[in-house]
């Protein structure tokens, strides 16, 4: 005996396409779609700090991403830090090819990057950032 499961497929495929697009324009829009991307490039052999600031219609921010993309000809220690100046993490890279994502519970407005090495600094890294934020 055969049984006909079409209009059981449908109803189930149409109910999956319905709650894509709640769990997309309840979850996933707030978060990454409308928290832009920012990015910057930093010269090594001139500048050693960078502040990320998360972009002004954006509140109760409560994680960062930072993804690295670039050069070093030094091996690199890069130190975040939140507004009060308290150091929250070391990231340590070797030099050459330096592709690298960080990401972290997050809560205030701002980040300080620094950058330092026991060798001289040179090269020049692309940085792209996003504060997560409910709006």
């Amino acid at each position: 005996m055969k049984r006909n499961y079409t209009k059981t497929t449908i109803l189930l495929v149409i109910a999956i396409l319905f709650l894509g697009f709640y769990l997309y324009k309840e979850y996933v829009s707030p978060l990454y779609i409308n928290n832009e991307q920012q990015t910057t490039i930093i010269d090594l052999s001139k500048d050693s700090t960078l502040t990320l600031n998360k972009n002004p219609e954006q509140e109760s921010i409560f994680a960062l991403e930072i993804e690295i993309l670039g050069e070093s000809a030094s091996n690199l220690t890069i130190t975040t830090e939140n507004t009060d100046g308290q150091q929250i993490k070391e990231i340590k890279l070797k030099r050459g090819e330096i592709d690298f994502i960080y990401q972290n519970e997050w809560y205030t407005e701002d980040c300080l990057l620094i950058f330092s090495s026991k060798e001289k600094m040179n090269g020049e890294l692309k940085i792209n950032y996003r504060f997560l934020g409910l709006n």
